[in-house]
């Protein structure tokens, strides 16, 4: 259970990655104070800090360092913090080398992460409860060529065309293979489900998961069906899927 706590923490630093440290020792040490499980909070350290590095790093990229705002709250639920800064958003570009991961790392730690980009700075709030415990370890599917994803990228959108079918079980990894193509669901996706065999329970499980991260990150996903039957299916899972009929 967290305990619902009046005095948030509020750190306010310069955009110098030698200030990272100071907020992860300020946000663990809060933690550890209320009395917030060490497994809640490693996650949350985890997560804050991609979203303080992201800020730190990449926000004031072409400008003068400016400020970037660490806040954590205890609402009796969960936990939630917010990293905001004043600087401008810089997009991910999928494939173009190991960044972008910060994201993903975000959505593999938290319950929800949200991320409002505006003209006058990026606001990323993260949320994460004791109750749920996140799968960590990576899942195989029991049989490889069960699914096969071909990813592309197309100007600054994702395409991703799925062949073969998913099996429920095979949702957690699909799940992520999709998540990674779109750095964290930051990068408009579509995926084409024109080779596919069958519309199971793994493939909208995960198309939920991502549609969820897209939707979080001010993005949407759109899921080319090669049937009116497959696209009737898929309609209502979430509001940031939009569906279209194969041509």
């Amino acid at each position: 259970m967290v305990t619902a706590q009046r005095d948030p923490l509020d750190v306010r630093v310069v955009a110098d990655p030698r200030r990272l440290g100071e907020l992860r020792n300020r946000l663990n040490g809060w933690l550890a104070d209320r009395g917030i499980p060490e497994e809640l909070a490693d996650r949350v350290v985890l997560a804050a800090n991609e979203a303080a590095t992201n800020a730190i790093v990449h926000a004031y990229r072409d400008t003068e360092p400016g400020p970037v705002r660490l806040r954590a709250e205890a609402d009796g639920r969960s936990v939630v913090v917010t990293v905001s800064d004043e600087g401008t958003w810089k997009p991910a570009r999928p494939g173009a080398g190991p960044g972008g991961r910060g994201v993903l790392i975000m959505q593999e730690s938290m319950d929800d992460v949200r991320i409002d980009r505006g003209t006058h700075g990026t606001t990323v709030t993260l949320r994460a409860s004791a109750q749920h415990v996140p799968e960590i370890t990576d899942t195989v599917e029991p049989d490889a060529e069960r699914h096969r994803l071909d990813v592309r990228t197309v100007g600054q959108t994702t395409v991703a065309r799925l062949h073969g079918s998913a099996h429920p079980v095979a949702a957690t990894h699909l799940r992520r293979q999709l998540l990674a193509a779109t750095c964290g669901g930051v990068v408009p996706l579509v995926v084409d489900l024109a080779e596919l065999e069958s519309v199971d329970g793994g493939i909208t499980e995960a198309l939920q998961a991502v549609a969820h991260a897209a939707d979080g990150a001010g993005e949407r996903v759109v899921v080319v069906a090669p049937t009116e039957a497959v696209a009737r299916r898929l309609t209502g899972l979430n509001e940031a899927l939009q569906i279209v009929r194969a041509s």
